[in-house]
Order: C-alpha cells, then structure tokens, then sequence
C-alpha cells in the first residue's frame, strides 16, 4: 500500500479494511502492515483477538446448526450420545440415538486440556475414564454445595429438618458425600520429599492431596501448573510423581481398591 495508492484504502470502513486484510495473499501482508497507519493496525489487531475468541466457542459442524456460538461457554467437545437397547433377538446392543445423527456436545475442562497436551507430545492416556468421571463429579458436587450457601456445619440443623424428597435433604446428601470423598482423599502430602531427589525439589511447598484434588478438579489447573503453584521445580519426574499422587486420590474417591499410576496405564493403553 504505497503512499500514492492510498486514497481507496482511506475510503474503505473499518469492516471492510479487516476483509480486505483476510484476502489478502502471504507474500503481501507485511508490505501492506508496513504502509498501514497505527490506527489500522491497532484495529486489525483488535479484529484478530475477537476473531480468536469467537473460534475458540466455536461450535463443531457435526453438532447442526441449532448450537449457537457462544465463546464464554469455552471449547465445546462433540460426542455421540448412545443408549442401551434391545435387538429382535433379545440381546442388548449400545446405538446412536443422536437427533438425525448429529452429535452433541459439552464443554472442554481441565481434563480435555491435559490429554490434549500429552497427545501432542506423542504419550497416551494420562487417566482412565474413571477417574477423569470421578473429577468431574467432584467438581460437580463441590459447586452444588457452594451454590447452596450453606456450610459444612450447617449440616446437623439440616439433617433435623431434612423431608423424604425435599431440597434441604438432597442438600443434606451432598454435603454428607462431600465430608465422605474429602476423608477418603486424606490429609497426606501429594508430593513426599524423600520420593524426589534434592535437585528436583526446588523452593517447595506442603501440597496436601486435597489442594491438589481441589486445584485440579475444581481449580481447572493441570497438574504442572499446580507443581508449579507448589514451588516445584518442572521436571519429569516430578510432573509424573505427582500426577499418580491424584491417580490415587481419585481411585480413593470412586472406591477403587487398587491405585493406577500415570506410567502403568500409558503402558496398558500401549
């Protein structure tokens, strides 16, 4: 866009500059960056982020058209929703009940973001879907007994008022199987000293396995990124030590009577 060729640009609206810029061929951007004036860039940089933010609510195609796009809803994941049903012969077989073989979807969680991350770095299955299902009804149970303002020692006036089918005793539930799967989950640290050598240690902080169920589940943080909020250095070791410490938080959870580690279900998966 050299200087004596700019009067159609100047002409243009700032929609239309931004369309113009999307068609415009590799090779040409950056002369065409270089001749814009700093308002222009200032405004396709701001058409670039909302572009970005409206691609990330994006809704897949194989969900129809009836999803609008909501970008505040976050990553959609599609999934084919199945039902158990019997054939003419009596046995039971999984089938698609999809409307008109369309998927559905939910929102990407923390969960979605930690496979991801391990599929592009060629590993496999960091969690079985156990436990993927036992954090996220944790993180579902722990936001119904927030959203219910009342507290944990609410829960003996609750219980004395609590009705067959009435809300204060669905409430009363919760909140009794939240005490259950925090006690199961225990008071222990999630990363101990004296399974990691000195030179991983880094300026470290106490991690008890219920920050660390907490910071994953309902925190939506990684496990690296908690390693990181502990003043753990970010190393492999480290990283694998402490996700098969939540292996085994949420195996406790959902009852299982053996633990998995991380390494051991990658090389089941393999």
């Amino acid at each position: 866009m050299a200087k004596h060729n700019t009067t159609g640009w100047q002409q243009l609206t700032d929609v239309e500059k931004y369309q113009v810029w999307l068609l415009l061929p590799a090779r040409r951007c950056a002369f065409v960056w270089a001749a814009m004036s700093e308002r222009d860039r200032r405004m396709i940089k701001r058409a670039d982020a909302l572009q970005a933010v409206k691609a990330s609510g994006a809704v897949p195609d194989i969900c129809g058209p009836a999803m609008i796009n909501a970008p505040a809803r976050g990553r959609l994941i599609p999934f084919m929703p199945t039902e158990v049903r019997k054939d003419a012969k009596g046995a039971e077989q999984r089938v698609d009940v999809g409307y008109r073989g369309r998927h559905a979807a939910r929102v990407g969680d923390v969960w979605d973001i930690m496979q991801d991350q391990a599929r592009r770095s060629g590993g496999g299955f960091l969690f079985d879907a156990g436990q993927v299902e036992m954090g996220r009804d944790y993180a579902a149970l722990v936001e119904r007994c927030n959203s219910s303002g009342l507290s944990g020692t609410s829960l003996e006036v609750l219980s004395g008022k609590a009705g067959a089918g009435s809300v204060s005793e669905a409430v009363h539930h919760d909140m009794e199987r939240l005490r259950g799967l925090r006690a199961l989950v225990g008071p222990g640290l999630a990363l101990e000293v004296r399974r990691v050598r000195p030179s991983l240690r880094g300026k470290r902080v106490a991690l008890q396995h219920l920050d660390l169920v907490d910071w994953v589940c309902v925190g939506q943080m990684s496990v690296v990124e908690a390693l990181l909020r502990s003043g753990w250095a970010k190393k492999g070791e480290a990283v694998r030590a402490l996700r098969g410490e939540l292996c085994a938080c949420l195996d406790r959870m959902r009852g299982a009577t053996t633990g998995y580690r991380a390494a051991h279900h990658m090389q089941k998966q393999g």
